[in-house]
């Protein structure tokens, strides 16, 4: 994770980039997923700018990682102090990345 004081450049040799907003109150943060976990530095409260970055994520869907084995995936999680905006999907490469995006648009089904 980074903390910038600006929007920091677009680097295109992420497959996947996507920026949505973040209202920060004060208090611990973490970042997770179903079996790792980490306390991240939070910013101070206020509204601030995420984007999240990726490579790898249909390789890293598609396969299973076995001990040892190096990962197919990496991200980068970017904040900044910015207004609130619209969420907007930069780059998109992964069919899985694809999914994800289609669900959190999408109102659930019944």
């Amino acid at each position: 994770m980074e903390l910038h004081e600006k929007a920091p450049t677009v680097d295109l040799d992420w497959e996947e980039v996507v920026e949505a907003t973040l209202v920060t109150e004060p208090g611990p943060y973490w970042l997770s997923t179903f079996n790792w976990w980490q306390e991240l530095e939070t910013p101070d409260a206020g509204t601030y700018r995420v984007r999240w970055s990726a490579n790898g994520m249909d390789e890293a869907h598609d396969l299973t990682r076995l001990s040892g084995e190096p990962a197919r995936d990496r991200y980068l999680l970017q904040l900044w102090p910015a207004p609130a905006a619209p969420d907007v999907v930069i780059r998109q490469h992964a069919r899985i990345a694809e999914q994800y995006h289609r669900s959190a648009t999408q109102p659930p089904s019944r």
